[in-house]
Formats: structure tokens, C-alpha cells, sequence
């Protein structure tokens, strides 16, 4: 999948930008590129490039290119080059060297990403017309504008979804629409996602899966707004019913609900999670929702619901405690008295590899 703003090659993944759900609408940035200076590997060739696009104005930079006399520019030069002046070497690579601008997909990709970006908007869209030309257009692309437009206050990305995607003879379906949602998400545009969806199903018949649904719960966790996200969990209920596989959303909305300040938020979280358990599915193993609930059963003094939690989540299924879990359990239990509990949670500890610490010492006495 795309990150927030780098392309990806055609080849790195066959479904492009089709599984936005490992905490995609809370993204960071992409990771930054080496310098020309901090770049040590280097082919020679390349390096060349790096320092001469480095050290030269726009102006400049086809004649210092030209004096080179390098022979043979491939797409593979094109795409390694420093993306802050990949543009000025787009063009006069594409003009000298491969064949009046055949670039690679991932090239054009590329200069959409970084015009897009710097928010300029009108070259984006030339070059996207380049590349339709070209018959070169993929969703990758679609989905580096999207996520532009949606840090770009102001900017419409229905239109770009509803009509630019037609223009172009780009199909408006659930991997395009989850592809805008995860944009819209990232910029923190929850009510421009939901009017997204109420017109991409009306005009476009497109309708959301899983991963949909997974994209906007995800979302309401960073918010979070728990009314929201039962609102959307019930309609992905009612949609797509419950899957064993989508697990990810489940993660999100207990965590969403545990999370939350509200005095029923325990019973709410052990109710869905109990509706899920009769239809065989729960979250996954991962420590997020379970630290929040078992932070909150011990904040209460429930003793019941974080023994649940433990024998469910640890026993049955594996996770990996560490030495704060075992601590959480152990204060909960010397809370109630519970001494010989805490005694067998003790012996646990080592059975796993973890040996009691001063704090460890401190809940027990």
C-alpha cells in the first residue's frame, strides 16, 4: 500500500493500495529520503547526479547534466535520484535519454507525489494527463492526489473521486473509494468521509467492505468518538456481517469504547465483546485493546471482568505478557486479598522469564 506521500511501484504489491487497515488513517509521514550527502551506496552514476542536482539552480542543471556526457540514463536513474530536484531530472532525462519522456510508472508516479505534495496542483493534473496519454494510469496515482488534496484545506476530493477518476476512465469502486477514505482519515475529515460515502453509493453504486469499515474505526479511535463508532460498527454489522477475518476493526472500536471516560464504558466493551465471542470472532492478540481494558478493570476494582480478560486473552490465546501486565494483575488482586492469586501470578512470572522487580514488590506488599 502507498504510504501517505510516496508512490509505489506497479510491482511491489499486487493490490496496490487495497488494504488500508493496519492503522492506516493514522499513518505518519513517509520516511525521508537520504541527502545527497548521507546517501553512502550509491551507484556511481547516481552519485553524480546527486551532487550535480544538489549544487545547481533549475537553470543550470541540463547544461552541468549535459557536460556529464553519461551515456545510457535508465528508468532505474530516474527513480533513484534525490526526489527534492527529481523533477528538473525528469524532464531532461526524459527528453535526452529515454525516448521523449518513456518513463517508467513509477517515475510519473513519482512527480505526481512530489507536485501534489508542494501543492501544485495545476502541473499535478497536467501530469496526469501525461500519463493518461500514456495509458499509464494507476490507482497508485489516484491515490497520491488523494492524499494531497485531503491535507489541503479546501480542496474537494469528492470531485476528484466523483468526476476526475471518470475523466480519466478510472473506476469508482471499493478499493478506489477506500483509497480516498484513507485520505480523507488521515487529514482528519471524518465528516467529508462520511459525505463521500452517502454520494459514491448514490451516484457510483459503490458500496464498502471490510476494510472500509475498518479504515473509518480506526479512525474514531484516534478521535475518539465512541456514539460514532457504534454507529458504524452496527452498520457494518448490518452490511457485511460479522467476519472472523476482520480483525482489525474489532481491535479498533473495544479499544474506542475501553478507552473512552464514560462510566458504562466496561459494560459496553464487555458486551460487543461478548457479542463477537458467540459469533466465534474477537480482537486480535495485540496489546492495545487488552493494556486499556486491563488498565480500566483495575481503575474500578473489577475483578471478574480483568480475570476474563486474562484467562481469554493470555491463556487461551497466547498473548505475550510483560512485567506491567503481571504488576496490573498482581495490584488488582492484593486489592481484594487475594494472596495466593498473587503468589501463582508470582510463580508465572518465572515460569515465562520475568523476575519481580522493586515495583513488582512494592504492589505486593
Amino acid at each position: 500500500m502507498m504510504s501517505h506521500h510516496l508512490a509505489k511501484r506497479p510491482s511491489d504489491s499486487a493490490a496496490t493500495v487495497a488494504l488500508p487497515a493496519a492503522k492506516l488513517a493514522r499513518d505518519p509521514s513517509s520516511p525521508a529520503f537520504p541527502t545527497n550527502k548521507e546517501a553512502t551506496d550509491l551507484p556511481p552514476k547516481t552519485r553524480i547526479f546527486y551532487d550535480i542536482l544538489a549544487s545547481r539552480t533549475d537553470d543550470d542543471v541540463d547544461a552541468t547534466l549535459d557536460k556529464t556526457d553519461i551515456r545510457g540514463v535508465t528508468t532505474v536513474d530516474v527513480e533513484q535520484v534525490h526526489p527534492h530536484a527529481a523533477t528538473a531530472f525528469f524532464h531532461w532525462a526524459g527528453h535526452r535519454h529515454l525516448d521523449h519522456d518513456n518513463h517508467s510508472p513509477y517515475s510519473w508516479n513519482l512527480i505526481v507525489d512530489i507536485l501534489s505534495t508542494n501543492c501544485l496542483f495545476t502541473r499535478m493534473w497536467e501530469t496526469v494527463d501525461s500519463i493518461h496519454s500514456r495509458r499509464l494510469l494507476l490507482l497508485d496515482t489516484f491515490a497520491s492526489v488523494f492524499s494531497s488534496l485531503a491535507a489541503s484545506p479546501g480542496c474537494c476530493l469528492l470531485k476528484a473521486f466523483m468526476d476526475d477518476m471518470l475523466r480519466y476512465d478510472m473506476t469508482r469502486d471499493t478499493l478506489a473509494l477506500n483509497s480516498l477514505l484513507s485520505a480523507l482519515c488521515r487529514g482528519d475529515r471524518l465528516d467529508d468521509a462520511h459525505a463521500t460515502i452517502l454520494v459514491a453509493r448514490a451516484e457510483a453504486g459503490t458500496l464498502l467492505d471490510a476494510d472500509s469499515y475498518t479504515i473509518l474505526l480506526e479512525c474514531y479511535e484516534a478521535t475518539p468518538d465512541t456514539r460514532a463508532a457504534r454507529n458504524v460498527f452496527d452498520k457494518m454489522v448490518r452490511d457485511i456481517g460479522v467476519d472472523f477475518d476482520n480483525v482489525p476493526a474489532y481491535d479498533a472500536f473495544l479499544t474506542t469504547l475501553v478507552s473512552s471516560n464514560s462510566s458504562m464504558a466496561l459494560p459496553k466493551v464487555m458486551y460487543y465483546l461478548d457479542f463477537l465471542n458467540r459469533r466465534g470472532c474477537s480482537p486480535g492478540v495485540g496489546e492495545s485493546f487488552f493494556r486499556a481494558a486491563l488498565a480500566v478493570h483495575l481503575e474500578v476494582g473489577e475483578l471478574r471482568g480483568a480475570t476474563y480478560l486474562w484467562d481469554k486473552f493470555v491463556g487461551r490465546r497466547g498473548l505475550v505478557r510483560d512485567m506491567e501486565m503481571y504488576n496490573r494483575m498482581i495490584m488488582l488482586q492484593g486489592s481484594l486479598g487475594h494472596g495466593e492469586v498473587i503468589v501463582d501470578y508470582l510463580d508465572d512470572m518465572i515460569f515465562n522469564g520475568l523476575f519481580p522487580n522493586t515495583n513488582t514488590y512494592n504492589v505486593v506488599l
